[in-house]
């Protein structure tokens, strides 16, 4: 089944001295590229005036973007032998739509979650 969370997350080889990379840690496709700055949900630890921090940042995101989406724990088949990727199907857009097409089902003018 397809999972967000990537698996096989590691400890660099013994002996290995800082300074240490993503890579040391991890194979998954998803993971952040080398040398990318560190990010979360709603911040980057980029200068965003600086604009070379900030393509570089841009650079390493879509470096792993690619990877990640073709990466074949987001591959699915359907019954009928349709290729899908798991990803077109998650977030916020996706599951606006469930809960619209639930409150429709249950007879809903409107619905608060």
């Amino acid at each position: 089944k397809p999972a967000l969370q990537c698996s096989g997350s590691h400890l660099p080889p013994v002996g290995k001295k800082p300074p240490f990379k993503i890579s040391d840690f991890t194979e998954c496709p998803c993971a952040l590229p080398d040398d990318t700055p560190m990010v979360g949900e709603t911040w980057a630890d980029i200068d965003p005036r600086n604009e070379s921090q900030v393509r570089l940042l841009f650079s390493q995101m879509t470096k792993r973007s690619m990877p990640c989406y073709n990466s074949p724990k987001f591959q699915m088949e359907g019954p009928s032998g349709r290729k899908y990727n798991f990803l077109d199907y998650i977030g916020t857009q996706m599951l606006a739509r469930d809960i619209d097409r639930f409150r429709e089902a249950i007879g809903a003018n409107h619905m608060s979650v």
